[in-house]
């Protein structure tokens, strides 16, 4: 087997990575015929075509797709080992890649990951935030290692994928102290009739919410309605209007925003928490932190379970 020739590895990454040939061009300070012609001699090497045309940009073949992942272990891993020697770092760790998926709460998401910052070897952290089908095709081509959100894959999702439970948390409505005041003694048909800021309509929390508000036959006035969770807090606050978030939170919600529960849905409305992969097993060992942290305080399961999708 002749052996593979990492510079057009490193070429066709960067190509992959940016999407063009002319902006890889720019990046490599190479000319386009250069790359073009590396990529050539690298997927006749392989035996495979690598890309495909769609539009002006180039898009991953399924093996395309293989080859990145390994490449983008590669020099990402190379890449962390000339910091670690310029640096002068006695120690090494791995870089974890992870997304969180927008939908979860920053503060939520923030103290899940905070048992990376007490571990013997801190790793270097990229984390992204996107949508959730967004992540998925970073996942997909290995841009990130796993996803960290409050839902699981399906078979509606374009990927083979692993999705592993951390456990859940139940959801507690909130309020200033006046408001709770107000609303405690007649709770929950008391939420009626004051404001209530919520979660943009496609959040998982509202669709919760929209339930547990048709359960009980309750079509209270909506304030506002917010994709950012602190500024949602924060509006809420404000205008002395109900907002819910999961309980977890509590504390922080508290000193942060002044906001104080009013009344808690843990055996109506539950969140569960996922950290998602492309194999059953996570390729990162700083992952393990995330997960048995948050089962400790979730009350998640420590086996392995997952949920896959695709065929």
């Amino acid at each position: 087997m002749e052996p593979l020739n990492y510079h057009h590895l490193h070429y066709f990454w960067v190509v992959a990575r940016t999407g063009t040939i002319a902006q890889a061009g720019e990046q490599l300070q190479l000319s386009q015929p250069t790359i073009s012609t590396q990529l050539k001699k690298l997927e006749e090497s392989l035996g495979q075509a690598l890309f495909r045309k769609a539009g002006r940009r180039l898009e991953l073949t399924e093996v395309g797709l293989q080859v990145y992942r390994y490449a983008d272990r590669i020099f990402t891993l190379g890449e962390e080992l000339q910091r670690s020697v310029q640096q002068g770092r006695t120690g090494f760790t791995e870089p974890l890649a992870l997304a969180v998926a927008e939908e979860l709460p920053q503060p939520l998401a923030q103290r899940l990951l905070q048992p990376l910052i007490h571990l013997d070897e801190v790793p270097r952290l990229h984390c992204r935030r996107g949508a959730w089908a967004q992540l998925l095709g970073d996942l997909a081509i290995g841009r990130v290692a796993a996803i960290l959100s409050d839902q699981s894959v399906t078979e509606h999702d374009a990927i083979r994928a692993h999705s592993h439970p951390l456990g859940g948390t139940g959801v507690s409505l909130f309020g200033d102290a006046d408001l709770v005041r107000h609303v405690l003694p007649g709770f929950p048909r008391s939420l009626g009739s004051v404001p209530w800021v919520l979660p943009a309509e496609g959040r998982n929390l509202r669709g919760l919410l929209n339930q547990w508000l048709d359960r009980q036959a309750l079509r209270p006035p909506v304030l506002a309605e917010f994709d950012d969770a602190a500024a949602m807090y924060d509006w809420a606050r404000n205008s002395h209007s109900i907002v819910a978030a999961v309980s977890i939170l509590e504390p922080q919600l508290e000193a942060q925003w002044g906001l104080v529960p009013c009344g808690r849905l843990e055996d109506e409305v539950m969140v569960s928490l996922f950290l998602t992969t492309l194999t059953p097993e996570w390729q990162h060992p700083a992952l393990d932190a995330i997960a048995v942290t948050a089962r400790r305080d979730l009350g998640g399961s420590s086996a392995t379970s997952s949920v896959e999708s695709g065929d």
